[in-house]
């Protein structure tokens, strides 16, 4: 028996010794071996594109021994995804795991939005899932999502995706109430997108018909206190404000607010977008006081909330 454990064990060891130990004294010595990692890591894409994943698994290796990359470069991180990814792929389920767990310790300095720290997270909990641990599972997609709300880019399509990925979770463990929930926010993040597509080319009429359906359609699944309703507000909002409906652009932007009111740790990044342009919009209609207010609160948050300045 312990000749196959160890047949399994030693293939793994030797990629988590490299990527352990690998590190890099010299910048000169990582620009000069340049040109060639990068044509490993190429030839790495190519194999793992085409399903050769153990010939990829070698040259990912090759690739980061080559370069002599510091642990925590964004280039050595996303090989350690791609080992991971290879390792869940072939089974090597517990060494991909133990590959995981070093990625989001190597990733601590990183935002919790960028995109290395959403996919390992995700791919991770896709890991777990497949094995039935569905809580560790839904663990992992909630971290992701927080992560995510801090973006202030909110029209993240990832978002939308690690959504559907608990949905999907918890309808696999037959919670179909929270299933159902989950996918009526993919599905108004899904609207909300199709909207401001339409607001890019001023299509105004088909932009506000896809805000609108999304609001309602989270208003009748969520109730009409949900905090997914404040992107809604704040979407239209920026429709009226584009059509000079200046009424009906704070009218908006008060009831995105009042939902935020009422979740006052949920939504950082929309929240804090909602006070700065309300209170630009105060300044264009000449109440400067009532703008200067906001502009007070917006510095509150980002200074709770770690934001940089705008």
């Amino acid at each position: 028996m312990k000749p196959r454990i160890y047949s399994v064990l030693i293939p793994y060891l030797t990629v988590l010794a490299l990527v352990l130990n690998l590190g890099c004294d010299s910048s000169d010595q990582t620009a000069l071996a340049e040109p060639a990692w990068e044509g490993l890591y190429q030839r790495a894409q190519t194999a793992r594109a085409g399903g050769h994943y153990s010939q990829a698994e070698s040259l990912f290796v090759e690739a980061v021994a080559t370069a002599a990359l510091p642990p925590n470069d964004t280039r050595h991180l996303q090989i350690l995804h791609y080992l991971a990814e290879l390792r869940a792929l072939r089974g090597a389920t517990t060494a991909a795991d133990s590959l995981y767990r070093l990625l989001l310790d190597r990733q601590q300095d990183l935002p919790p939005y960028h995109p290395l720290q959403t996919a390992a997270l995700s791919n991770w909990a896709r890991l777990h899932r497949q094995g039935g641990q569905y809580g560790r599972a839904d663990s992992l997609l909630q971290q992701a999502l927080t992560g995510l709300r801090r973006n202030p880019d909110r029209r993240d399509v990832r978002l939308r995706q690690i959504l559907d990925q608990l949905s999907d979770n918890h309808r696999a463990q037959k919670h179909f109430v929270q299933a159902e929930s989950l996918a009526t926010l993919a599905l108004g993040h899904k609207l909300r997108d199709q909207g401001y597509e339409h607001f890019l080319q001023q299509r105004y009429q088909q932009a506000e018909t896809f805000y609108q359906r999304a609001l309602k359609t989270q208003r009748r699944a969520l109730g009409a206190g949900h905090i997914s309703l404040a992107a809604a507000q704040l979407d239209l909002a920026q429709l009226s404000r584009a059509q000079d409906q200046l009424q009906q652009a704070e009218n908006h932007y008060k009831k995105a607010l009042s939902l935020f009111q009422r979740h006052p740790d949920q939504e950082p990044a929309a929240q804090l977008e909602a006070l700065d342009n309300y209170a630009n919009l105060l300044h264009q209609i000449k109440r400067p006081e009532e703008a200067a207010a906001m502009e007070e609160q917006a510095r509150q948050l980002r200074t709770q909330s770690s934001f940089g300045t705008p």
